[in-house]
């Protein structure tokens, strides 16, 4: 007799989150629910059901543009980054102005690992807007993606004098510290043990101690933002195919 129980079966756990999603999703329509239901489909082998539930929910977004956004954050949750792109770039010959579908493409080469392409789309980006959190992220991404460790540091010390004007631009902030503090502890693990990586080591517990008295908002947005880049920096690395 086969004593293992159903809850140990890894397919009944999905179909049971699966339909944990669904009636949460009925009852608050949220994307979190949204991009959890098709993670989950995808990881039952049915890809082309969840993208069929996203885009029959997506078709109700009135803005066009938020849409297209959105559909490109479908795909490249189910690793369909290829069409995810070629989505984008249909969208920016409509939308040629728009930051967003340039942001996000630049996002997309990164997560394939074209640090090349990306850089360049980031560099395109902050040349109309330097102050641009959000941008200057990506560009560091890349960068350290690349090994560019040095280019990373300039940029990345370039970005201190920026100040967010509004609370969820403190997640930019924190991405780019959570990065940057993560490729500083490798190299002191490596022995390159020089006086400005001490310096700027030291100056990443200052930052953290100061944003507890900013205010919950952005304390929450940064420490977020921290965390998304520590695990930016480790998966950019891993894509290069070094540890």
């Amino acid at each position: 007799m086969d004593n293992t129980t159903n809850s140990t079966d890894p397919g009944k756990k999905l179909l049971e989150d699966l339909n944990r999603h669904k009636q949460d999703f009925s009852r608050n329509p949220s994307m979190d629910n949204l991009f959890q239901i098709v993670v989950i489909y995808d990881a039952l082998g049915q890809t082309e059901r969840g993208l069929g539930f996203a885009e029959a929910f997506l078709m109700q977004v009135e803005d066009e543009m938020e849409r297209i956004v959105l559909n490109t954050m479908v795909l490249s949750m189910v690793d369909r980054d290829d069409e995810a792109i070629e989505l984008l770039g249909k969208a920016e010959k409509k939308f040629p102005e728009d930051i967003r579908l340039k942001r996000y493409r630049g996002m997309l080469l990164n997560k394939q690992g074209k640090f090349d392409e990306a850089v360049g789309a980031f560099d395109a980006l902050l040349e109309n807007e330097p102050d641009d959190l959000e941008s200057v992220s990506g560009k560091i991404m890349a960068l350290l993606g690349l090994r560019k460790n040095e280019q990373a540091m300039k940029a990345y010390q370039d970005s201190i004098g920026i100040t967010p004007t509004e609370a969820p631009q403190w997640h930019f902030k924190g991405m780019i510290d959570g990065m940057m503090s993560e490729c500083l502890l490798k190299m002191q693990q490596s022995g390159k043990d020089e006086s400005r990586e001490k310096k700027l080591a030291g100056s990443f517990d200052r930052i953290s101690n100061l944003i507890d008295t900013f205010g919950p908002d952005v304390r929450d947005f940064y420490r977020m933002g921290q965390v998304a880049g520590k695990e930016a920096y480790h998966l950019t690395m891993n894509d290069t195919g070094k540890e």
